[in-house]
Formats: structure tokens, C-alpha cells, sequence
């Protein structure tokens, strides 16, 4: 049992450290970073699924079943895919994220000893987060990637009807947990 848990646990490891060393390869150059964690998990998965077959026929993986190997690595995907959803992905859209790093990053404000008055928090955010960060146009582009919304010539941006269909589903989904 101890040795199964071993191989569970190092090839949970070894598929974080290959899906982490893609991240930083730049494997896939984009600007929206759900979309490009997503489908670097897929390739770290396919990666591994095919490197099992390889190396199993010159006897480097005899000593593992495919279904100890599988199950390691759905293992390994569902833990990335969570850690990369709360950590990454909270860190770029959250604005609760946003607010706590300007709050500790804080130099002396006016009338705050540690932090700032709710007015300079507003324009920081204003400043910093919507229009330094592009927080707008990196939301647009992505829901105009992903087929949510339609933009037009002059400026007007409004839901497709797949956009609709999720809002729809998303509602529907919230009013179970609320």
C-alpha cells in the first residue's frame, strides 16, 4: 500500500512539475490565462499518457499498472486544476485580491497610518486596476474569444446567444447555493 502511495504521489509531482515547466515555456503564448492553464493541463495530460505507452514498451513503467498510472494522473490534473483556479486565476480577476495587495503594498496615506481612505482606495482601484491593468479589455477580449459577447463598430458590446444561454445556466446554477 505504502509503495502504490509512493507512485501515486510521485507521479502527481512529476505531472506538476512538467504542466508548471510548460506555464513558464511559454508553450502556449497567450493573454488569457484560464484558457491557457485549461489547455496546458490537456497537453501535460496527453504528454504523460503517451510517454506511459512509450516507456512501457522499452520496460521502464513495468512495475505500474495503467490503471494505477491513469488514476495518478487524474489524480494530478484535478489538483492543478484546482490549485491553478484558486491561486492564478483568483489572483488575475479578483478584486477582494486586488484591494488586500494595495492595502499591504500601502505607503502612508493621508489621513490612514497603515492603508488609505475609502476615496483613494476607489481612484486607486479606478486607476490601477480597471484602467492600468487593462481590466476591461482583457475581460472583453476574453468573453469575445470564448463567443459570450458581440462587439460592434461603435463601441456597443452586447451578449450572443450563447452568452444568454450561459447567463441562464450560471443563474440557475447560482440559485442552488444561495
Amino acid at each position: 500500500m505504502l509503495k502504490e502511495s509512493a507512485r501515486y504521489f510521485l507521479l502527481c509531482v512529476l505531472f506538476s512539475c512538467v504542466y508548471i515547466f510548460l506555464f513558464h515555456l511559454n508553450v502556449l503564448p497567450g493573454h488569457i490565462l484560464f484558457n491557457k492553464g485549461i489547455y496546458l493541463l490537456f497537453l501535460t495530460t496527453t504528454i504523460f499518457i503517451i510517454s506511459f505507452r512509450l516507456f512501457k514498451k522499452i520496460n521502464f513503467f513495468n512495475t505500474i499498472a495503467f490503471s494505477t498510472f491513469f488514476s495518478a494522473v487524474v489524480l494530478a490534473f484535478s489538483l492543478n486544476l484546482t490549485l491553478f483556479i484558486l491561486v492564478p486565476v483568483t489572483f488575475d480577476r479578483s478584486l477582494s485580491i486586488f484591494l488586500l495587495d494595495s492595502l499591504q503594498n500601502s505607503s502612508n496615506s493621508n489621513m490612514c497610518r497603515d492603508g488609505f481612505i475609502t476615496a483613494e482606495l476607489q481612484k486607486k482601484l479606478i486607476d490601477d486596476y480597471i484602467i492600468a491593468h487593462k481590466a476591461l479589455e482583457k475581460r472583453l477580449d476574453e468573453q469575445q474569444y470564448l463567443g459570450n459577447i458581440t462587439l460592434e463598430g461603435n463601441n456597443c458590446v452586447s451578449l450572443s446567444p450563447q452568452g444568454k444561454k450561459i447567463m441562464q445556466f450560471l443563474k440557475t446554477v447560482n440559485t442552488l447555493y444561495q
